[in-house]
């Protein structure tokens, strides 16, 4: 089974026109990337806990998690992602474990970027922070 990504919710893991190989079923771990119905869309992120059969899911370039997805809602897993004819694995332990610390890290490097401007715009001195 194969789906055509038409988001960037996921990049920089799955872009905009990739194509996406998924593995028909509903097992899924984190880290893994799934495709799911949510009402009348079809929705492709990333795993991020699982709790009481519920799973829950979050895009890599988005700052929040989604609504829980229950199992009978997940279509499949993907296992590769081909971009520019180049195939690259999505299912290997690696691409899992570097997916999810991204994923789990997106959120907060706007805020640290904008803590960063502000200290910069304050300037060190006037904050004590000299020599930094």
């Amino acid at each position: 089974m194969c789906f055509w990504s038409m988001s960037g919710s996921m990049s920089p893991a799955i872009r905009i026109g990739d194509k996406v190989a998924l593995v028909p079923g509903r097992q899924c771990r984190a880290g893994d990337i799934i495709l799911y119905r949510r009402g009348n869309r079809l929705m492709l992120h990333r795993v991020v806990g699982k709790w009481r059969g519920v799973v829950i899911t979050k895009g890599d370039a988005l700052d929040q998690v989604d609504e829980p997805v229950t199992l009978r809602d997940i279509l499949g897993r993907a296992v590769s992602r081909e971009r520019g004819g180049v195939t690259h694995s999505l299912d290997s332990l690696w691409s899992r474990f570097l997916g999810l610390a991204f994923c789990l890290t997106v959120s907060w490097v706007p805020k640290l970027m904008a803590i960063l401007a502000a200290v910069k715009r304050l300037g060190c001195e006037r904050l004590g922070l000299a020599g930094l």
